[in-house]
């Protein structure tokens, strides 16, 4: 089964939840093993010029989509904070290069996983892989039917597999993963209709009315807090993200 259709299900079928944590596990222990058997060197990565370029982006943009921006640089900016540094430095090795939820197969009956679409495998900075992973975890969270505690218990299962990585590594993947949220997917509500049509539309409406502001400050700001340095317990530290 595709980990991201699981997701889907795991609010009435119980059974879900733990074979996606046997997956995630799984899934980190293979990525690892992926990581290390090629590291080659290390490279820096300068989330100042991302930070400015958003920054920039957001007064060009329309008040909707200025909103996103807007918070997107704010949990970048927490980051570097939280980094004492904009600079990072993130061995580099053979990555797999789109390694989402929906290209891992989980095979139940018989505890196996199988990763699927190299096509955009390449040697790169291992935190895009890392990135890539925790960003479409972390997306399950805009769906408010999804249980929080089986996506949060899903990316400790991914970091248990993994194992141990660097302080900076792990800072920022967790903040550009939630950032990557209000960069790419929340945005896409507000085109919507014109991509889809206009019930799409109006349900995308409904969504940022009724459900957005919830999801916003119950759902995606906890799990980061749960999710950095130290906090893989799913203990949640109370700081305002907007």
């Amino acid at each position: 089964m595709v980990l991201q259709k699981t997701a889907k299900w795991v609010w009435w079928a119980s059974s879900m939840s733990q074979a996606g944590g046997d997956a995630l596990q799984q899934a980190g222990k293979w990525l690892r093993n992926t990581h290390d058997a090629s590291v080659q060197a290390a490279r820096t990565i300068e989330l100042s010029p991302v930070v400015e370029s958003l920054e920039k982006e957001s007064l060009r943009e329309s008040h909707a989509r200025r909103k996103y921006l807007e918070i997107a640089v704010k949990v970048l900016k927490r980051t570097i904070n939280d980094a004492g540094s904009s600079v990072f430095t993130v061995p580099v090795a053979f990555t797999h290069g789109d390694f989402c939820l929906s290209n891992l197969i989980w095979n139940q009956g018989v505890n196996r996983l199988s990763v699927v679409d190299f096509e955009l495998s390449g040697v790169r900075p291992i935190w895009h892989d890392l990135f890539t992973l925790i960003a479409h975890l972390r997306a399950q969270l805009l769906n408010p039917v999804i249980p929080k505690g089986v996506i949060q218990s899903w990316e400790r299962s991914f970091w248990a597999g993994y194992g141990t990585v660097s302080p900076e590594t792990e800072i920022l993947v967790n903040g550009f993963a939630l950032s990557y949220l209000f960069q790419h997917d929340l945005p896409r509500l507000l085109t919507r209709r014109k991509r889809l049509g206009r019930i799409a539309g109006v349900n995308a409406f409904l969504y940022r009315v009724f459900f957005e502001p919830y999801v916003i400050s119950r759902r995606l700001d906890p799990i980061q807090q749960s999710a950095t340095l130290n906090g893989r317990d799913g203990s949640v530290t109370h700081r305002s993200l907007v």
